[in-house]
């Protein structure tokens, strides 16, 4: 491993040990150690394989990590954001939660049209009329 790699390294260590509960970003030792965010990312990345440190991952674009892996879950939990509230999930997939006798709705100014399947058809079709 690289000198700059272990201070980088070191010097996360010490800082998650400031920050405590709050936890820290890759943003926060960014602006205080001057490494570039895939430096920094990285160092978080191998530090996190090591057990180093825990990362609490509140949303795609939003990570935080901490020393202890209690308090990472504990911040997830807090802080996760809620996926979904206008659907509900009914085996693996998102049904809207209104119900089936509810008119659909269509703007005046969309344009419907239906046409017959492929399936019905197609040149498959004339092949199973055939058979």
């Amino acid at each position: 491993m690289a000198k700059r790699n272990i201070q980088l390294r070191d010097m996360i260590q010490s800082m998650l040990d400031k920050a405590g509960a709050s936890g820290l970003t890759c943003a926060d030792v960014e602006k205080s150690s001057g490494y570039a965010q895939n430096q920094v990312g990285h160092a978080f990345a191998v530090a996190c394989k090591e057990g180093v440190c825990f990362k609490a991952k509140i949303s795609h674009k939003s990570v935080r990590y901490f020393n202890n892996p209690v308090v990472a879950m504990k911040y997830q939990a807090e802080h996760a954001k809620a996926t979904l509230t206008a659907g509900v999930h009914i085996n693996g997939y998102i049904r809207p939660s209104w119900d089936k006798n509810t008119p659909v709705i269509v703007p005046p100014d969309v344009k419907i049209t239906i046409c017959p399947s492929p399936a019905v058809f197609g040149p498959a079709a004339k092949l199973r009329l055939k058979a």
